[in-house]
């Protein structure tokens, strides 16, 4: 009877061991996933200030180059003896204001680019703390279910008298 009541015992005790460790393992998948989560979110938010940057120094270079243009243009233009006045002054204005509009299209889509990494970032972290809370649970439930499982077995080895009471 000491025999089969110490390999009862021992068999609880492994059990309870092994829903441990499995909590353990799923409480560990929870912070891998969150510490990826984060990794990627920060990759994104990188990529949000880089796309910024990059707008920012293209809109810089492109009304530079269009200040460039629109001088070689006036001086062609006066160059060739025509006044500054009239349709060649309207041409040069609407030339002027073609080349903003390409530089400030330019602005636009690196703002969008960035806003766009911002909101994956977030929505990277979202989804990490999601899968964390679902695994914090699971771990939660292995350790409730296998400590059911203890007393069922447990108590199902006392009315068998493998355990005496």
């Amino acid at each position: 009877m000491a025999v089969a009541t110490a390999l009862a015992l021992g068999s609880l005790a492994i059990g309870a061991y092994g829903a441990y460790q499995q909590s353990r393992g799923q409480q560990e998948q929870a912070r891998t996933a969150l510490n990826v989560a984060d990794f990627n979110a920060k990759l994104e938010e990188q990529a949000a200030i880089q796309a910024d940057l990059e707008g920012r120094e293209n809109l810089t270079r492109s009304r530079r180059s269009n200040k460039s243009i629109l001088s070689s243009q006036r001086a062609k233009v006066a160059g060739s003896g025509v006044l500054l006045e009239g349709s060649p002054l309207e041409i040069l204005a609407e030339n002027a204001a073609r080349l903003e509009q390409g530089a400030l299209d330019q602005d636009r889509q690196s703002r969008i680019a960035s806003s766009n990494a911002t909101a994956r970032a977030r929505s990277i972290r979202m989804g990490g703390a999601s899968q964390a809370k679902g695994l914090n649970r699971q771990a939660t439930g292995t350790i409730l279910g296998g400590a059911a499982n203890l007393l069922g077995s447990g108590y199902g080895l006392t009315r068998t008298g493998a355990i005496p009471t």
